[in-house]
């Protein structure tokens, strides 16, 4: 979709575009396994917080209800795939019970009613209350500064790097990531949610924009803006003084330093066991 295919000049060096592998063995936000111990231990915790146990409880009927409306769909070893943020249902140990991930879930029913193919037992209102939820979840756990900040740094300090180095890179930058990488940098960035799941082919915009200030145009000051499908979102370091647009360097000093102390495990131990 980058290409015009009308185009009247075919010429390959029209069409080329530079691609950076470099980074693709990163597995973001969440590697399986987990890359660090602590990490693991952190997000067991948040994820078995009262108020997110409760609400699963809630959910309950319904992950059942579609997973049993997919069944006949599925292929061998579905039930066995593990990705993303925690998010299995421990309490159904049979592989024919146990719900799916909320994360295959949304994936799955979202595909199918883009094609009308949903089951009769799965109405449209059902596939957005699992997606609405399946993010809720993301946001629930990676909005926790330390957990966050394992998960996603590598990744946000690269894309700082490049901003903080924008006069020498390319004028647009493209990267490619899946809809939990796209939660997860809303987390990292500390952005305001946005008023909808991000849909398929969703575009977060990082904006590095020089403001210039008394004429003098030989020292702009760099700002940083925030953008979701053309939808603006605020930075939210101080949730009382939301950003539209915040200092590059004051976002720098933010993700080298907000959740980078490591978190006293001490309870987290007998807390998981």
């Amino acid at each position: 979709g980058l290409f015009d295919n009308e185009q009247e000049d075919s010429s390959a060096d029209n069409k080329s575009i530079e691609i950076d592998v470099r980074h693709t063995e990163m597995m973001i936000p969440d590697p399986q396994p987990r890359e660090f111990k602590e990490q693991e231990l952190l997000e067991a915790f948040l994820t078995n917080q009262p108020h997110i146990l409760k609400r699963e409880e809630e959910m309950l009927e319904l992950a059942t209800r579609a997973t049993k409306a997919l069944h006949p769909m599925l292929g061998p070893g579905a039930h066995e795939v593990s990705f993303g943020v925690v998010q299995e249902h421990p309490e159904h140990m049979s592989i024919e019970l146990e719900p799916l991930a909320w994360n295959q879930l949304a994936e799955i029913t979202k595909c199918l009613a883009v094609r009308e193919m949903l089951p009769d037992e799965i109405s449209k209102q059902d596939v957005e209350t699992i997606m609405e939820h399946t993010a809720w979840r993301w946001f629930e756990t990676l909005s926790n500064p330390r957990l966050i900040y394992l998960a996603l740094n590598k990744w946000v300090s690269t894309q700082v790097d490049y901003m903080v180095d924008y006069y020498n890179q390319p004028p647009l930058t493209l990267w490619s990531c899946h809809d939990s990488s796209l939660i997860g940098l809303l987390c990292a960035y500390r952005l305001e949610k946005p008023s909808s799941w991000p849909e398929y082919s969703s575009v977060l915009m990082i904006e590095v924009v020089e403001i210039i200030k008394s004429g003098d145009a030989s020292k702009p000051e760099l700002g940083v803006r925030f953008s979701l499908n053309g939808e603006r979102l605020r930075s939210m370091w101080d949730p009382e003084n939301p950003m539209e647009m915040i200092p590059l360097n004051m976002l720098k000093e933010k993700i080298q330093t907000e959740g980078s102390d490591p978190a006293d495990l001490s309870f987290l131990d007998s807390a998981t066991k």
